[in-house]
């Protein structure tokens, strides 16, 4: 004999009932707000509906199956019938999507008890919500369930086994005690071309790209740069992408380049006009004094003009006005960039350098970098020696944005990003970390021929002939592309 359902049951029946048919409707919300693709298509589909009604095409159809007697041929039925046949596939796509969370949601509690997400007392994280953000990649809500952020990072590969994804991100909503997770069902890109080089305005330029958009890194926004990790990883093809791509599009920018390797890596840069390229470790002392003191004669300029930062400069009908030679000669008239490919030399004592001139420039760096973002100075250091040491901390904590390739210890990735996500990253040559802020994705940047680079310049400064670039060496193979990226 059945169980008498009790009135309570009843009730609570009727609330899931009620709570399911809701979620369709939210879900229907959603789609709108996002513009869903799929939903929009459902809904072209109810207009052909309507459109066939109206044209009595359903008609043709009823008869035609030898359904007629069947056909709601008026009142309050056929007005039903109407409503029912154009809202159909708009309800449809509501239902799909709930319920294709729901099996989702039953799914990630399998995955939870097989990489040991389920705490003490046997319950497990709940599933919040999971919605598309573009190009294939979702975000995951959950609440933590009890677990620290630290043990869902650590679980992050068996995660990605079992939910059978990639996730790029792991971060924890603290006030709220909600996880949330970022991934997509397709991998990485492993290569990422630059397209445009020409069109990056402002004193912008590639950074890389995720599975679902570009990173684009802007002077304006973010004054310096910090980018490390090991030989090979790729941070002299990021540098070379960087300094080409400013250089094209704002022909009056200044580059001080600083190579102790003998001027290895930006030889094809020396015979530009407006680059400098220094190898000696007095004469690198010598350009950053004097750079630092330009922060003055700068600053002093814009009070007389009434002005608090450069770019406020740039906007004027004067500066638009200039030529190209009239802005290299214009206190104002350009940025000027200081890249450091190994910055640790010019930081650390003990190298073989004498200590006066490593005082030096620690102290003018740290003021370059201090001072130099409202009067358009910037710093862009590489290190390949990712310690503590290799960069001065008062230095470091005026850099607000990261580009970290792989590092094989945590000591490493903890001196350049704060945790050890660098040693993580899969052995793949321009895969990084860029920081942001407290914002970490995991990016492949750009990689930019050194012939695709000296021909781009020699296009743009024809005075630069072909012979007076050298190729840089340890170059990339021909055929091997870089990652596009966008910040």
């Amino acid at each position: 004999m059945s169980e008498k359902i009790t009135t309570e049951q009843r009730i609570e029946m009727l609330r899931i009932r009620l709570w399911n048919i809701s979620q369709v409707f939210v879900e229907l919300w959603k789609g709108f707000v996002r513009q869903d693709p799929t939903l929009f298509r459902c809904m072209m589909i109810a207009l052909t509906i309507a459109l066939a009604i109206l044209l009595q095409v359903d008609v043709l159809a009823f008869k035609h199956a030898n359904f007629w007697r069947f056909y709601p041929k008026d009142g309050w039925v056929f007005r039903t019938y109407v409503f029912f046949m154009i809202w159909l596939p708009i309800f449809g796509f509501g239902v799909w999507v709930r319920n294709d969370k729901k099996k989702f949601a039953v799914k990630l509690k399998e995955v939870f008890d097989l990489v040991g997400l389920k705490n003490a007392i046997g319950s497990y994280p709940n599933f919040l919500s999971l919605e598309p953000i573009s190009g294939g990649t979702m975000k995951l809500r959950l609440t933590n369930g009890a677990f620290p952020l630290f043990d869902w990072q650590k679980r992050k590969e068996r995660l990605e086994a079992n939910m059978r994804v990639f996730i790029d991100e792991i971060k924890q909503v603290p006030e709220r005690g909600i996880i949330e997770m970022t991934f997509s069902y397709e991998p990485m890109p492993s290569k990422v071309s630059i397209e445009n080089i020409r069109g990056y305005r402002d004193y912008s330029f590639l950074i890389g790209r995720d599975r679902s958009k570009s990173y684009v890194g802007s002077f304006v926004e973010n004054p310096h740069f910090l980018i490390g990790g090991e030989t090979g990883g790729g941070k002299s093809a990021l540098l070379r992408q960087l300094i080409t791509t400013i250089k094209v599009n704002q022909p009056e920018s200044e580059f001080q380049l600083l190579d102790f390797k003998g001027g290895v890596e930006f030889w094809q840069f020396e015979k530009v006009p407006g680059m400098k390229v220094v190898s000696d470790i007095a004469k690198a002392a010598r350009a950053l004094r004097e750079i630092a003191g330009n922060i003055d004669v700068r600053t002093k300029k814009l009070r007389e003009l009434n002005l608090t930062d450069i770019k406020y400069f740039f906007e004027t009908d004067k500066f638009k006005r200039m030529t190209t030679e009239e802005k290299r000669s214009h206190t104002l008239g350009r940025r000027i960039f200081i890249v450091v490919d190994e910055c640790a030399e010019i930081f650390l004592f003990g190298l073989g350098h004498p200590a006066e001139h490593t005082r030096e420039l620690r102290a003018a760096m740290s003021r370059i970098t201090r001072l130099g973002r409202s009067v358009g100075i910037h710093a862009i250091l590489a290190t390949q020696r990712p310690d503590k040491h290799a960069v001065d901390p008062q230095v470091k904590t005026n850099l607000p944005t990261t580009i970290c390739y792989r590092i094989n210890d945590i000591g490493g990735s903890l001196a350049v990003l704060g945790n050890s996500r660098a040693t993580d990253l899969p052995n793949i040559p321009g895969r990084a970390i860029l920081k942001s802020g407290s914002s970490e994705v995991e990016i492949q940047t750009p990689f930019l021929d050194p012939k695709e680079s000296a021909k781009i310049l020699e296009d743009a400064f024809p005075e630069t002939k072909p012979q007076d670039i050298k190729p840089t060496e340890g170059a990339m193979p021909e055929g091997q592309n870089s990652h596009e990226i966008e910040i």
